[in-house]
């Protein structure tokens, strides 16, 4: 049975298979599962993640709305059919901007984040992104109009400038659901792009637009059957509130910063797996934020059943 590590880590079949492995990039364990907030390494060490694939896993690792995923996509193959799962998922994307009071007149849906990008490069006619920069002129026009990628938080967590001319494409992944009940910003865009975390990690993209747009062929079925699960579970939600982190963490909402002086490896022995950015999901709980806490304070792993004074 999976445990937190214990006094010690050493995840030695993880490092077996990773030794002999070129074509991905180094990391720390290899995962057998994932359930809740929790990852389960093949070495049977038990993690909880704050790293939540780049914060793309909002509502946790299989939700509820997930469990019937695997029985619904027998019946499809893994194509791109239009299907009534494609038209329940525009529906109830449409009932969601309605109660975010967020206006629109295209609405689209893609297979990922880099399907989203080619379509706005064919359609703004823009050649290149110019070194991630984010601001690129549009091609033979004789104004200086660009079309402009802002996020709402940079690396540090702080607010980026909301751009006041050009064409502004709010880039939305991590931040969705994290800074508000959805888009961080509900205004001051022209166009939303938001990642992967509209289906909860597993992929695709949408696309919210104040003009109207072409429209695209539909992303695969097993895409959009996450996107309408994490629909469902978004429109089921009212409001909800993050829990608050001590001051050595630096938090905005449900993102936040390690301390300048902890290196994220050092917690793994501690059962938490985390980068320097870092996120919770919907499936956080008390247990799981006084176990990070602890760990980075270098209190050592709490107990099972910790006292009152160690409550948050």
């Amino acid at each position: 049975m999976s445990d937190y590590p214990k006094g010690s880590w050493h995840p030695r079949q993880s490092e077996s298979l990773m030794s002999r492995l070129s074509g991905f990039s180094h990391v720390p364990f290899i995962v057998r599962r994932a359930r809740g907030v929790f990852l389960y390494d093949i070495d049977n060490y038990k993690y909880i993640d704050f790293f939540l694939n780049h914060g793309e896993v909002l509502l946790g690792y299989k939700p509820q709305n997930f469990q019937n995923l695997k029985n619904s996509l027998s019946r499809m193959f893994y194509g791109s059919p239009l299907s009534l799962v494609h038209y329940r998922l525009e529906q109830k994307a449409k009932l969601w901007l309605e109660k975010q009071n967020i206006s629109w007149k295209s609405l689209l849906f893609f297979g990922s984040v880099a399907e989203a990008l080619l379509y706005l490069q064919e359609i703004l006619g823009f050649s290149s992104f110019q070194s991630k920069v984010w601001s690129i002129p549009f091609p033979g026009s004789s104004s200086s109009k660009e079309v402009i990628f802002f996020e709402r938080l940079n690396e540090q967590l702080e607010d980026e400038t909301i751009p006041s001319s050009g064409l502004a494409i709010l880039v939305e992944n991590a931040c969705f659901g994290r800074l508000s009940n959805g888009l961080s910003l509900k205004e001051g865009w022209d166009m939303a792009l938001v990642g992967g975390v509209i289906s909860n990690g597993a992929g695709g993209a949408m696309l919210i637009s104040q003009k109207k747009l072409p429209p695209v062929s539909p992303p695969p079925f097993p895409v959009a059957n996450a996107m309408l699960a994490t629909f469902q579970i978004l429109l089921a939600r009212d409001t909800w509130e993050w829990p608050k982190l001590p001051p050595l963490f630096h938090q905005r909402g449900g993102c936040f910063k390690l301390p300048s002086d902890i290196q994220p490896e050092t917690l793994l022995p501690h059962g938490v797996f985390v980068q320097k950015t870092a996120f919770l999901s919907f499936a956080h709980e008390e247990p799981e934020i006084r176990r990070l806490i602890k760990a980075v304070q270098g209190q050592g792993v709490p107990s099972t059943n910790p006292t009152s004074s160690e409550k948050l």
